[in-house]
């Protein structure tokens, strides 16, 4: 392929169209994914609960923004062109590939031999697949903040972290959408810690 009167290898060609449409993508999503600052209230649905005092939620401004990205990751220009993830390590960015072949943004939480923990953090998910199913995260995606927020509540510290209790905890919230008040955290990515959580809000 000749661009500008140089030969430019045809996969080559490809992985610039990748990136070309993913930074345009993930530039327009930015524009869309609102930051939350300390003090906000924040409308919320959740996710999963892994600890009693932890859980994952979806905003509600956030959850339009799911599908837009899960058409990107499906994409198949992108897809002819991921590269596995060699020698996954704690922390590490990838996407992972689950059973129907749908794709979702994720970081490394523990490696068991050909095992792989991970959290998909656009969803709240943990999920353990083999090594084959992961490839390197595309670098502009790497820049776009998760959909989905873990979120700490320091008002069940002292509550034992059973399952029972958890349980309770995911009956409680299920359903229901509820609003947090922001505490500290960045709103990006990581913990945010909640000062108060208001239940059943229209």
């Amino acid at each position: 392929i000749l661009i500008n009167n140089q030969e430019i290898d045809p996969m080559s060609f490809k992985q610039i169209q990748v990136d070309g449409e993913l930074q345009s993508f993930v530039v327009e999503m930015k524009k869309k994914i609102v930051q939350y600052k300390e003090g906000e209230s924040v409308s919320v649905t959740l996710n999963h609960c892994y600890n009693v005092n932890e859980v994952w939620v979806t905003p509600l401004d956030r959850k339009d923004l799911q599908q837009p990205l899960n058409d990107a990751l499906q994409d198949q220009l992108l897809l002819d062109n991921l590269e596995p993830l060699d020698n996954p390590a704690p922390q590490d960015f990838c996407v992972a590939k689950i059973s129907n072949n749908k794709l979702y943004r994720s970081t490394v939480l523990d490696v068991d031999g050909e095992a792989v923990s991970l959290m998909m953090y656009d969803i709240g998910l943990k999920y353990t697949l083999p090594q084959c199913s992961l490839f390197m995260m595309p670098k502009y995606l790497k820049t776009l903040p998760g959909i989905s927020m873990k979120i700490h509540l320091p008002d069940l510290d002292d509550v034992e972290d059973s399952n029972h209790n958890r349980v309770k905890l995911t009956d409680k919230l299920k359903w229901k959408t509820f609003k947090v008040h922001i505490g500290r955290g960045d709103g990006h990515s990581g913990q945010i810690t909640v000062d108060r959580m208001e239940l059943n809000v229209p």
